[in-house]
């Protein structure tokens, strides 16, 4: 197949690396939209969640450990499964609870993009290995 800039081609390793960037810093911004934690502790209350007391903490440790290990690119894959769930679990707690100013079509995206992550693997610059 004829390609328009056949040189941008061998880039294509650097593509994992940017959306690898790309959702870490923003799963670390959730991390920090977190310090509203009486806001969502007040959802899981209202929607009568077993343990809707540590929720909240909970949430923000595994979205930090999430992105973390993206960042890094430690167990990419599994790593982005997991962010799939939180990015979505987020987005549906920012519908009510407006934790961050972003929308629910920039958690769609973010979703996306870790699906991405999930297919392409970690790229270059980092440990994952492959098995």
């Amino acid at each position: 197949m004829l390609s328009t800039f056949p040189t941008l081609l061998a880039f294509g390793i650097l593509v994992p690396f940017i959306i690898r960037l790309t959702v870490a810093f923003f799963l670390f911004g959730i991390v920090r939209s977190f310090s509203k934690k009486i806001l969502i502790t007040n959802y899981f209350i209202g929607n009568k969640y077993p343990g809707a007391q540590f929720l909240p903490t909970l949430l923000q440790i595994a979205v930090a450990v999430s992105g973390f290990f993206i960042l890094i690119g430690l167990f990419t894959q599994i790593a982005a499964l997991v962010a799939i769930y939180l990015i979505i679990t987020v987005g549906n707690i920012n519908k009510e609870v407006r934790i961050t100013r972003h929308s629910s079509s920039t958690f769609n995206y973010l979703a996306i993009m870790c699906v991405l992550l999930l297919f392409l693997g970690a790229g270059i610059f980092a440990f994952d290995l492959p098995l």
